[in-house]
């Protein structure tokens, strides 16, 4: 079956391009009044303006303007006329208006208010379009007022010159008008009615007066000096009423149906106010005369795009207290009952293409869009079938973008009746209308371009004509480019290679056309037909095209190259920290330059097989031992985004310049925008590339697996880290500042953190006569067997030297862990501190407080094994157990340390001896126990 066989009205009856409001032509009104499709929103609105109209019959108040507000393709000026012809009800082709329009649309509730309106008080409805219509005159500051009256006069058979019609009227109220006419047409061989359109009417009419009322009245004098009335709001409503009542047929009120209001009061804080003025003289006159507006704004946007805030909202709403919002989202039903409804036979024909491909069809034609992700029913495919659903929103959208930068005449727009016209071309088109074409095939919006063709700029059609001559009319390139041309800057849709080929999808059972499309783009952005951009590719302007021929001349060499890789590893692994009892940052190497400082060292090089094996000679050496080396090959396509990011980079540094033009600041923002999107692109691409690279650590060589950078990264650090560290978890603890004074000072070793005793680094242990220090091994032995071997080569122990030292492989420990070291030292009496010059050996020196205190002190101290003593250790721990067991508290053994509690022992509190400190008592053997290398001292000494 041919697609054009299947519609139940004839596909190829007259539908007219766009609804005039002030057409009078009754074909035209009667086959509007006929097809007009009214939904559940519509005939909601219709109702409920209805309704207010009928209670101000009852019950006059000043619910009598109406602000009609919809975008295009809502219908607001087809809803306005058939209000207007409704409440007119005027026999249209030997029909009421009413009886034709409820032919088609079952509305008993609207029957029954628009019966009641027609018996209370006939109306009579005056039409006008103030962006086309006859009746506007294009004068700077001309009142709404004076169009509205033009209207008027014109509907009731007066002149539209206001001098002339001020004669009628005047003629009219003195029962010569009849007279009048007949004298004019004796007098100049033509009717009155022709002859006052001319510029001589005046001068003719002088003559005819003379007739009427003799050569002596004066008269003709009087209509040469004749001027037009000075017509505001309320001299104009109280003239329309004697108007309706001279000449309105037994019409009791007048309806006043202005279309396009919106349009015409923008931007101009007048006419806004103006067009207050006459619903406010309206409302004056409680529902006699009634105001119906149109605009595609809402009352409140138009508000507030004015320049100036002389106009209140609250005014405003309150002028036009009925406001109704048509929305573009009632079109796909009116196109659809309009143009596309099917026989039951065309139903079943296009139900049995598209069921056996449903899935496919809408894999096929999805968008990628924020706002179109709806999945269609097979049901709503049938019935707008050969459009997709979306397709009639997204030319609304479309149409409305061009009509917005200026790209149309006022006559073309997405209105209800251009869509509905525009749906019925793509079927009967002799040349690109598919009513020939087989069912199963899809319109695609090219089709669409060549048919709204005159919307797209004179500019753009340039390029697509261009493209067309050299790829062929026919070509994929051509027809990307018309949907492009078409659809760019259609809001919430990105014109990406997957959308453009979802556009373009030829038929329901058709293969997607992605890889052509993806190619043919390729081709139009090496032609500088396009631009890829954040939102899809668009077309080009002269300044667009001499900005990418510039930035394509811009080349990569090796050095550059490397100074974008490391900027981007740099940006992606900053930061990045190896957590193991504590945090090591990560120290990051790129091709010989290190661009993040840190603890554990990570080599990252490009390297062929050669270099790699040289890598892994050098990693056998005890200087390289402990770095970790990635290495990869850089492939192609990597390569590629790195030209595209330099040339972004090296763009925005020659055009950032002071002194920009508008054009500049644009492209510059793009130019931004496309940097960050290869800076995106070329980062994923040296991951996967360093992610099918290769590790070297100590000779061996190993396959790194992995697509996210930083957590690879993570793991090859990770996993090595206890090689590089062994001792790690002796010189590992969470410290605070205040524990290291505990350290040094507590005379209850079990008062120590977690972290000091055996479950941690092992500093303290517990004996059965207590805890004590272990020195003979462990980290404490570590850190003193360093000071010592720093004094026999004649070299000082500083704190900042323990600190770096014991940071570095293989212990890693942090500097709070190097102090309580340090203290613990000098509680056993195993060193001693110079501060300031000074020599500190008693843990209980108030000095210590200092150097512990703050960083800089400690880092500035130095250490050293304690100065020659003529006292053996041995005799020295006696002594402290002895001490210990008159009640003295010894944080330490140094011979300082001794003597201080000696005199204690030996003055008492208040000076009493209390006895010889050399007396015999039983032994105590926990101090001993808590410094077990006495015992080595004792031998030594023996």
């Amino acid at each position: 079956m041919k697609i054009a066989e299947l519609f139940r009205r004839d596909i190829h009856r007259t539908i007219e391009e766009v609804v005039k409001v002030d057409l009078a032509d009754e074909q035209v009104i009667a086959g509007e009044l006929d097809e007009y499709v009214a939904t559940d929103h519509i005939l909601d609105e219709l109702e409920r303006v209805f309704d207010a109209y009928q209670e101000s019959i009852n019950n006059p108040n000043e619910t009598c303007t109406v602000w009609v507000s919809g975008f295009f393709g809502s219908g607001k000026s087809s809803w306005a006329k058939v209000l207007g012809y409704l409440l007119w009800n005027p026999t249209v082709l030997g029909q009421p208006a009413m009886q034709r329009f409820l032919g088609r649309t079952h509305a008993p509730t609207l029957q029954a208010l628009l019966n009641t309106i027609h018996a209370q008080t006939p109306t009579l409805s005056v039409l006008l379009n103030l962006a086309t219509g006859s009746n506007v005159v294009a004068k700077e500051g001309e009142s709404v007022v004076l169009p509205v009256y033009r209207a008027l006069l014109d509907r009731l058979g007066y002149s539209r010159n206001f001098t002339l019609a001020e004669l009628e009227y005047t003629l009219e109220g003195d029962g010569k008008l009849e007279e009048f006419e007949a004298a004019f047409a004796d007098i100049v061989g033509q009717p009155w009615q022709e002859r006052r359109f001319t510029a001589l009417a005046k001068r003719d009419a002088m003559r005819a007066l003379d007739a009427v009322y003799g050569g002596g009245s004066g008269l003709p004098k009087w209509a040469l000096e004749l001027d037009a009335p000075d017509i505001d709001a309320d001299w104009f409503a109280a003239r329309a009423l004697e108007l309706l009542q001279r000449r309105g047929s037994g019409s009791q009120r007048l309806v006043f149906v202005v279309d396009e209001a919106g349009q015409y009061v923008a931007r101009s804080v007048q006419r806004m106010l103006d067009l207050q003025g006459l619903a406010e003289a309206f409302q004056k006159l409680r529902g006699r005369l009634w105001l119906v507006v149109t605009s595609q704004e809402k009352l409140n946007d138009v508000v507030d795009s004015l320049e100036s805030k002389q106009v209140e909202l609250a005014r405003a709403q309150a002028r036009f207290p009925l406001r109704v919002d048509l929305l573009p989202s009632d079109i796909d039903e009116v196109t659809g009952k309009r143009v596309l409804d099917k026989t039951d036979d065309g139903q079943r024909a296009v139900r049995a293409v598209i069921s056996p491909h449903r899935n496919k069809l809408t894999a096929n034609v999805r968008l990628a869009s924020p706002t179109r992700l709806a999945e269609p029913g097979e049901d709503e495919l049938v019935r707008l079938y050969p459009l997709l659903p979306y397709q009639i929103q997204l030319l609304i959208d479309a149409v409305s973008v061009r009509r917005t930068q200026g790209g149309a005449s006022p006559t073309v727009g997405g209105s209800n009746r251009t869509l509905i016209k525009h749906a019925q071309q793509l079927i009967t088109h002799p040349e690109h209308g598919l009513g020939a074409a087989e069912v199963g095939t899809l319109v695609t919006l090219d089709r669409s371009y060549e048919l709204l063709e005159e919307l797209i700029p004179t500019s753009w059609r340039a390029e697509v004509d261009q493209v067309a001559s050299q790829y062929g009319p026919d070509s994929t390139e051509a027809q990307v480019m018309k949907v492009v041309a078409l659809c760019v800057e259609v809001p919430a849709l990105p014109l990406t290679v997957d959308n453009i080929a979802s556009l373009l999808h030829p038929a329901v059972a058709a293969e997607s056309r992605r890889e052509e499309i993806s190619d043919a783009l390729g081709r139009l952005v090496g032609d500088d037909r396009l631009r890829e951009t954040d939102d899809g590719y668009k077309l080009q302007s002269p300044e667009q095209k001499d900005w990418e021929q510039t930035r394509r001349g811009i080349d990569l060499t090796q050095g550059p190259s490397i100074r974008v890789r490391r900027l981007l590893l740099k940006q992606a692994l900053s930061g990045l920290t190896v957590s193991h009892g504590r945090a090591f940052k990560v120290d990051v190497t790129v091709d010989g330059e290190s661009v993040v400082s840190g603890d554990l060292p990570l080599q990252i090089e490009e390297a062929d097989a050669a270099r790699r094996d040289a890598l892994r000679t050098a990693s056998r050496e005890s200087a390289n031992e402990n770095v970790v080396t990635w290495v990869y090959e850089l492939e192609r396509d990597t390569w590629d985004a790195l030209v595209e990011l330099h040339r972004s980079r090296t763009m925005i540094e020659r055009r950032d310049t002071p002194n920009k033009t508008a054009t500049e600041v644009e492209l510059l923002g793009e130019e931004r925008e496309r940097e960050r999107r290869h800076e995106a692109t070329a980062l994923k691409r040296l991951a996967r590339d360093l992610g099918a690279g290769q590790v070297i650590f100590r000779g061996r060589i190993d396959e790194v697996d992995g697509a996210e950078l930083r957590s690879t990264a993570l793991r090859l650090l990770t996993d090595r880290l206890e090689e590089i560290y062994p001792q790690l978890d002796q010189f590992t603890a969470n410290l605070r500042r205040d524990d290291v004074m505990h350290v040094l000072r507590t005379a209850d070793l079990s008062a120590l953190p977690e972290g000091l005793r055996e479950d941690g680094i092992g500093l303290v242990r517990v004996t059965p006569g207590g805890y004590e220090l272990v020195t003979e091994h462990g980290p404490l032995a570590a850190l003193v067997n360093e000071i010592r071997t720093r004094a026999s080569y004649g070299h000082e122990a500083t704190g900042g030297y323990l600190e770096s030292h014991f940071a570095k492989p293989p212990f890693g420990a942090q500097v709070e862990v190097v102090q309580a070291l340090c203290a613990a030292a000098l509680r056993a009496g195993l060193v001693e501190v110079i501060y300031q010059g000074q020599r500190i050996s008693n843990a209980g020196d108030a000095r210590l407080d200092q150097v512990f205190g703050a960083l800089p002190r400690f880092r500035a101290a130095a250490f050293r094994p304690p100065a020659h003593t003529d006292v053996p250790l041995e005799v020295r721990v006696d002594l402290a157990e002895r001490l210990e067991h008159l009640g003295q508290k010894l944080t330490g053994h140094s011979t300082d340390a001794l003597a201080t509690a000696v005199r204690r022992v030996r003055t008492g509190p208040r000076g009493d001896r209390p006895g010889r400190v050399g007396a015999e008592r039983p032994r105590d053997s926990s101090f001993r126990a808590r410094h077990p290398d006495a015992r080595d001292h004792r031998a030594a000494w023996q």
